[in-house]
C-alpha cells in the first residue's frame, strides 16, 4: 500500500476498525513513523506513550505494531492484539472525520 500523507488522508482510506488485522496493518504502511520521526527509537518511544495522541502520533503507533508484528513473521501471531488495532484505527477515522489532520 502506498504511504499517504495526513493531508491527503480520507475516510474511504481507512479500514474499518472491525476489519482483519492482515487489513488494519496493511493500512499501517501508509505512514512511515520511522521516517516522520527520525528513528526507530523515537517512533517506539511515541508508540509505547501512554497519553492522547495527534493523528500523526496515532498512524506512528500503528505502524510500530506493523513492525513489530512484520517481525515476528507470522500475521496470525498477532490476532491476540485486534482489538488495540481496532481502538487505534478507529481512532484515526475520528480524528480524520473530524478534521484533525495534524
Amino acid at each position: 500500500m502506498p504511504e499517504i500523507p495526513n493531508q491527503a488522508l480520507q475516510l474511504a482510506d481507512i479500514p474499518p476498525p472491525e476489519a482483519p488485522v492482515s487489513t488494519l496493518l496493511s493500512f499501517a504502511l501508509t505512514f512511515n513513523g520511522y521516517r516522520h520521526y527520525g528513528s526507530l527509537e523515537a517512533c517506539a518511544e511515541i508508540a509505547q506513550a501512554d497519553r492522547p495522541k495527534s493523528l500523526s502520533e496515532l498512524r506512528a503507533t500503528l505502524f510500530f505494531h506493523q513492525r513489530t508484528a512484520h517481525h515476528m513473521s507470522a500475521w496470525t501471531d498477532y490476532e491476540e492484539h485486534h482489538e488495540e488495532l481496532a481502538r487505534l484505527v478507529g481512532t484515526i477515522r475520528d480524528k480524520v472525520a473530524s478534521g484533525e489532520i495534524a
